[in-house]
């Protein structure tokens, strides 16, 4: 999708609707390349969040962004 963001700003075009929304209709910056982790939903009495396994994580990854969307 990254790519084909650049490849729209290079020719001067507006990107594709699937590719403005997977960004959130944001530009992506260095850190917006999507890199699929196993996670889980953790869920207690007080809480609710994604657990991320520290070992699955790539090595090249250097940033985590998590979204909440309700």
């Amino acid at each position: 999708m990254k790519a084909v963001w650049d490849s729209c700003m290079v020719a001067g075009i507006t990107p594709p609707d699937e590719v403005r929304e997977f960004f959130n209709y944001d530009p992506p910056d260095s850190t917006d390349l999507v890199v699929d982790i196993p996670c889980s939903i953790y869920l207690s009495e007080m809480h609710e969040g994604v657990e991320v396994k520290v070992k699955d994580i790539p090595e090249d990854v250097t940033v985590i962004r998590f979204w909440m969307m309700y």
